[in-house]
């Protein structure tokens, strides 16, 4: 089974919607995937290897932009995941597109899975990058749209939410852009 075949198995699995809702859904889901998957190769990347420049890119944002906080990156969540299979589910396999949508509660079993693995590194709240998208232009370019959830993992609250915007002559550039908006005013 593939990356997204398994993405998309295990987001099937956390849906709480009508079968008609639920198709569209992963449909829509699938062809955002592909594309990106399709775009990566083209680079010369496999679907890891486009994760990991994502979340790079995210922590590097947020290590420069925002260096009072104590961030624990996707790399050490993994590590920590690893530590304690069965019990904790890899942070890269959580339903987190759930959270694209406006909502107030996290649902279960997301919302359980992220409260086990927030016990384990010792946090409250969590940043999620929920999703992103990138629009292709006609010219080459294109607009990336970064969704970002602070959810308090305990209650399992949503208590920000936002989509970030960023234009580019290609995804990464148009997702670095995007992120440079979730803090306006720094260089």
């Amino acid at each position: 089974m593939s990356g997204i075949e398994e993405l998309l198995d295990c987001l099937h699995t956390q849906m709480d919607l009508d079968v008609e809702t639920e198709q569209e859904v992963l449909a829509e889901i699938r062809d955002h995937l592909e594309e990106a998957v399709l775009e990566a190769r083209g680079e010369g990347l496999d679907e890891g290897e486009a994760l990991a420049r994502a979340d790079s890119m995210i922590a590097v944002f947020l290590t420069e932009r925002v260096p009072e906080v104590s961030w624990i990156l996707p790399d050490e969540l993994r590590a920590v995941a690893r530590r304690a299979p069965g019990m904790l589910v890899n942070p890269d396999q959580m339903g987190t597109a759930l959270l694209r949508n406006p909502i107030d509660v996290v649902p279960d079993p997301l919302r359980s899975q992220m409260r086990n693995l927030n016990a384990v590194s010792g946090v409250r709240f969590a940043l999620v990058p929920a999703g992103l998208l990138f629009f292709r232009e006609l010219d080459g370019g294109g607009r990336a749209e970064l969704t970002v959830v602070i959810v308090e993992v305990r209650r399992g609250q949503v208590q920000w939410r936002t989509v970030a915007r960023g234009v580019g002559g290609g995804p990464w550039e148009g997702t670095w852009n995007a992120l440079r908006t979730l803090v306006p005013g720094l260089p």
